[in-house]
């Protein structure tokens, strides 16, 4: 974060890092982008640990420059899992981690002002209707009204079928 309190996120649905090449080439690009919280979606990782090793790697071989680290939900070798990077400039005070590789909420705070904690939700939502609206209402609880929050992820929400299938064969 930058002294003028302002802060920028990078979200990416990055369709799986279990290829090294891919992890690789992801830290090269964040290295140049230098954004203080990455949320990745279908991150396909197996364990909070999995991705964690992935994340030291990267660092042991010079490819983390930025120092994140990680909190993370994960999916299965094939889909899902999201995961949220953060500078070192930033603390993680609470984090919440579904067990379906769906959502990552961090309340974070900037350790040289000790400025207020705000919250990211990363959010990797289904893509069936009605999963969809359980899911996002499980979201709530989990959330604290009363702090700052950003929202962001990949939503794979339709709010207007109409409008979604528009051009398109409305019955597939």
């Amino acid at each position: 974060m930058e002294n003028n309190n302002s802060i920028s996120i990078l979200m990416l649905n990055i369709q799986g890092l279990r290829a090294l090449s891919n992890r690789s080439t992801l830290f090269s690009w964040l290295n140049c982008m230098k954004a203080d919280v990455i949320c990745l979606q279908e991150t396909h990782s197996t364990s909070a640990d999995e991705f964690t090793n992935w994340i030291r790697y990267e660092s042991d071989h010079g490819n983390n420059l930025q120092r994140y680290s990680v909190v993370s939900s994960p999916g299965s070798a094939r889909s899902s899992g999201v995961a949220s990077l953060y500078k070192p400039s930033l603390k993680l005070e609470y984090s919440f981690c579904d067990d379906d590789g769906r959502l990552v909420v961090a309340h974070l705070s900037d350790v040289a002002s000790e400025s207020s904690v705000f919250q990211v939700a990363n959010i990797y939502g289904p893509n069936r209707k009605q999963l969809g609206e359980a899911f996002f209402t499980s979201i709530l609880p989990q959330m604290d009204p009363s702090l700052p929050t950003i929202f962001c992820g990949d939503f794979n929400t339709v709010v207007d079928s109409d409008m979604d299938r528009l051009g398109c064969n409305p019955s597939s």
